[in-house]
Parts: C-alpha cells; structure tokens; sequence
C-alpha cells in the first residue's frame, strides 16, 4: 500500500473547512490534520489530528503552520482559509496556491477596481465618509475588509444613511454600494494553475449570517460560463467562490470573490461534482455531471473531547 498522505486543513471550524474535512474523511488513505485557533472548534473532533493555532493575524500564526506542515511532512494544503493570507504568502506559494488573486479579492475595494478594469459588472463601490450623500437607495454598507456577513448594513433612506454615520468608526474603512437585487447565486469554480476545470452554480434560497443553508444547485450553462470569463480576466489561478446577483435573465454582477473553496462546496460534492476529492487526489472520477437538485443544511451536535488535540501552540 502506499504512503498515507496528509492534508491540513485550517479555519478547522469555519463552513469551508468543516464542509473540506466532511468531504476528505470519505476518502481511503489520506491523513486529515485540522488547525482553527477555538479548541471548540467542529472540525477538531473529525479529524486524525487537531491542533489550537494563534488567529490569522495573531503572532506565533505562521510558526504554528510552519511547524505543523514540517512535523507532519504535509503534502496538500487545502484553500479553506481567508485569514492570514498576507502571512502566508511563502506555505500558500509552496503549495501551488494563488496568494495574489487572494488579496485583492479580500480587499473589497481593490476588489472592484479590478473588476472595473477589466469589463466586469459589478455596483458602484466608494470608501463611506462622514459628508456621503446620495439621491438612490436602498444602499448596502460593509467593510473593506471583512467576512461572514458581520457589520454589513443595508439602509433605505438618507437620514438613515446619517444615523448609522454618527455611531460608526470610519477609521476602519467602510464602503458604500448599490444595493443589489436578483437571484443570489454562488458558485463554487475549481481552477488548477490558471486552467478552468468545472464549475457548480448554485442559488441560494436561505442564508444564515452570510452561510447558505438552504440551495438549489443546477446545471446552469450560462452562469458557468460567466465564471469562466471571471477567472480568466481576473487571473485566478487556484479554486476559488464566486458570488453573483442575476439582475435579470443571464446577466449576472459581481459581489464578492473568495478565493478558497467556498462553505457550501459539499453541496457540490453532494451533487455528483466533488471537487474537494478532485482538488486532493487529481482523480477525474470525483467530477461527474451536475445533479440538479435541492439540498438544506442543520445543526449536528457533537460531544467536544479535548484529548483530540494534540497540541495548543501558544500566542507567542
């Protein structure tokens, strides 16, 4: 038999690397080391070996990776993390994973100005002041760096606008966009060194604090052909999330890109198109043809064991 193979997994308890980590135990011959800096952590419980990591932007972060990636000879790191990309730039190069394209899509700003660049739609963006004035709403507000849905606002009138104003820290940067409306779709796009592979679009019927929960995956040949164009003017080169509003019939606008594998990738597994599998072993029986299909998503509960955690690496 061959060598066991190892993956690590880190945002442990984050959708992303709960959904990888669900994927991954299915398969024969691969150890799952999982990392997340809260010992309460899902995927901690699941995998073979877990470990308490400092936060993304934390001191002692990069020497904890570093540490467990040379310990456990890791062989495949897999893109399930947003935070700390700018402090990996090194392990993430290591493994074939495209740090560039991650920064600029993290900055939400820079995001958009990229999309303006090169042809693709997407809303009006600017930096919110204190003096914003505007004659259309609804407008949406979020920061510039940010995720999971948290301090995003939506506002419907001026004097609303300049209430939300007085009680808000602009010295963190906030933007200020065109609220979007249409079918909210995501799509998960597995992209291997720059070469589209596949695409899952599927729509989101009930989100959660920006986590979908329940959605309609479909075979939909227009929106997959819109990712492609996304990844090819955008220069993405390794999976990544892409999430659209269809304003009308086949025409889609940008919102946001991460580029990791998205929280609902196991939604694309379920549906016959297991990229996560793919991503890890390079086999192309893991991507079959899209089942159209309806899937919804509940709380598991699981009894926590510290003794799965093999080490908690201090803040140092």
């Amino acid at each position: 038999m061959s060598k066991k193979k190892t993956v690590l997994v880190l945002s442990a308890g984050g959708p992303a690397g709960i959904s990888c980590i669900k994927t991954l135990r299915k398969l024969p011959n691969y150890t799952i080391i999982a990392a997340d800096k809260s010992e309460y952590a899902w995927g901690l419980q699941f995998a073979d070996v877990s470990f308490v990591i400092p936060g993304g932007q934390s001191s002692g972060f990069l020497e904890a990776v570093e540490d467990i990636i040379t310990k456990y000879n890791v062989d495949i790191l897999v893109p399930s993390f947003e935070t700390g990309h700018k402090i990996l730039t090194r392990v993430m190069k290591r493994f074939g994973l495209d740090n560039e394209s991650s920064l600029v899509c993290q900055d939400k700003l820079a995001f958009f100005n990229a999309c303006k660049k090169v042809g693709l739609a997407h809303p009006h963006t600017e930096i919110l002041t204190k003096e914003y004035k505007s004659n259309t709403f609804p407008k949406y507000i979020k920061p510039r760096v940010g995720a999971s849905s948290i301090n995003n606002f939506t506002v419907h009138s001026q004097e609303k606008l300049d209430a939300l104003i007085r009680n808000m820290d602009l010295s963190h940067d906030y933007l200020i966009q065109d609220f979007l409306m249409g079918e909210h779709w995501n799509v998960d796009v597995h992209v291997e060194d720059g070469k589209f592979i596949t695409a899952v679009p599927r729509r989101d019927i009930f989100q959660n604090a920006g986590q979908c929960i329940t959605v309609e995956v479909r075979d939909y040949p227009e929106l997959i052909n819109f990712s492609k164009e996304v990844a090819k003017k955008l220069n993405i080169r390794s999976p990544f999330n892409l999430e659209v509003f269809e304003t009308s019939k086949g025409k889609f606008v940008l919102n946001e890109i991460n580029v990791r594998f998205g929280g609902g990738v196991v939604f694309s597994a379920m549906s016959g198109v297991d990229m996560v599998s793919y991503y890890v072993t390079k086999d192309k029986k893991y991507l079959g043809k899209i089942k159209n299909a309806f899937y919804t998503r509940y709380l598991e509960e699981v009894p926590i064991n510290k003794a799965k955690i093999k080490q908690i690496y201090p803040i140092q």
